[in-house]
């Protein structure tokens, strides 16, 4: 749904979509949709009822593509981005900020939302359906080494960033479990003493920029 998302999936993922709802010939002529795409005229006060985000605006209906699993047991390849963010607009802000910096894959832990709920997908600009998706196990069952955010970590200005790295992040409110405090390289990101700490979204922005820094290529 968004007036910008639906002509930048109908241009770059076609194939995902099988319908398009729209109240008006009008609005369906100027997206100009591919012959084998159904498209339905639905008068405006019921494409309203499911329109949630009031876009007034033509809707996509398509397919969720399927996720497969990531072996966490390989080892991993660049940058890849453990999640546990339960909230589908910081999931997909978090999806966003993973490929503006060029993250090899994002790992969907079981706490995680789902990457294609509505709010996810316009958080993230469309980014849901272009990032590598994976999923994995619960943020409790993780024992491969990775890199973790967490207060109690070294500072993110000292640490050098391996090339192959897995990055966690853990739940809002919540961290990461005390059990992964142990074993793993835990970074920090040095803020004034007068904030308690950074959302998601802002760390995970930080930490990326970080690596992307240190690895460029």
């Amino acid at each position: 749904m968004g007036r910008k998302i639906v002509p930048e999936c109908l241009s770059q993922f076609p194939e995902l979509f099988v319908e398009l709802l729209a109240s008006s010939e009008e609005d369906l002529l100027a997206l100009a949709p591919p012959k084998d795409l159904e498209t339905f005229l639905i008068p405006g006060r019921f494409l309203n009822e499911i329109d949630v985000f009031g876009t007034h605006f033509p809707i996509l209906v398509g397919r969720c593509p399927e996720l497969e699993v990531c072996d966490l047991s390989l080892p991993p390849k660049g940058l890849e981005v453990l999640c546990a963010l339960s909230d589908p607009a910081n999931l997909g802000g978090i999806l966003r900020t993973c490929e503006a910096f060029g993250a090899s894959q994002v790992v969907l832990l079981s706490e995680c939302a789902y990457p294609f709920h509505p709010k996810v997908i316009k958080a993230s600009s469309g980014s849901s359906l272009r990032v590598k998706l994976t999923t994995g196990p619960s943020i409790h069952d993780l024992k491969e080494s990775m890199v973790i955010l967490d207060q109690q970590g070294q500072s993110l200005t000292g640490f050098t960033w391996p090339k192959d790295v897995r990055l966690l992040m853990g739940e809002e409110g919540r961290g990461v479990p005390d059990e992964l405090r142990s074993g793993h390289n835990l970074i920090s990101i040095p803020i004034s003493p007068r904030v308690e700490s950074l959302n998601a979204l802002a760390a995970t922005s930080i930490a990326l920029f970080s690596y992307r820094q240190q690895h460029r290529g």
